[in-house]
């Protein structure tokens, strides 16, 4: 088996996801049902899709936001990030713990709020992280994620913008995680 540290973040997706017009809220969601995910949820039309790999990719940009899904099919160990040798993480809770705190490192961010979920018996976390935007230091920026992980499979949803989107963010992210199914 070969070790793999599961990047799912700011993942270049090669497909161009359908643009709306800033200011116009996206009215227009459709059911997504991914047999290989095992998952249903709504998500806005006009959605690109990317396999790549082991992983699955949906995106879209909607309102100035960015809505990703990406979902790990093949058995993919977690990583710690730190320390000089890395092991594989078994709880789920330490693994979602890991995985917050990369998120943290690599966006050089700040959690706000994190809370353990159970959606349709699956474990996982949802996290409000801010972070200032890489290319311009005075731009704040919110990503909303839920992750969920059984040991072998990982599921990501996240919406992200700058913070004078919150408003439609938060819109957002409750139309996409309240519509969340496993099966």
């Amino acid at each position: 088996m070969r070790n793999l540290i599961l990047l799912v973040l700011f993942v270049s997706i090669k497909a161009e996801a359908t643009q709306w017009p800033i200011g116009s809220l996206v009215t227009n969601w459709q059911s997504i049902n991914d047999a290989q995910g095992r998952f249903i949820c709504d998500f806005p039309a006009g959605y690109a899709y990317h396999t790549e790999a082991d992983v699955l990719f949906y995106a879209a940009r909607a309102d100035s936001i960015t809505l990703e899904i990406h979902h790990a099919f093949e058995i993919v160990p977690i990583l710690p990030l730190s320390g000089n040798t890395p092991s594989i993480i078994s709880p789920i809770s330490q693994a979602l713990n890991a995985y917050a705190g990369y998120l943290v490192q690599i966006t050089n961010g700040q959690v706000v709020n994190q809370t353990d979920i159970n959606t349709n018996g699956k474990v996982g976390r949802e996290i409000n992280l801010t972070y200032y935007d890489s290319s311009n230091s005075i731009v704040l920026r919110r990503i909303f994620m839920r992750v969920y992980w059984d040991g072998s499979k990982m599921h990501v949803f996240s919406l992200e913008a700058e913070t004078t989107y919150d408003a439609t963010l938060t819109l957002y992210k409750d139309m996409l995680f309240n519509s969340i199914q496993f099966y």
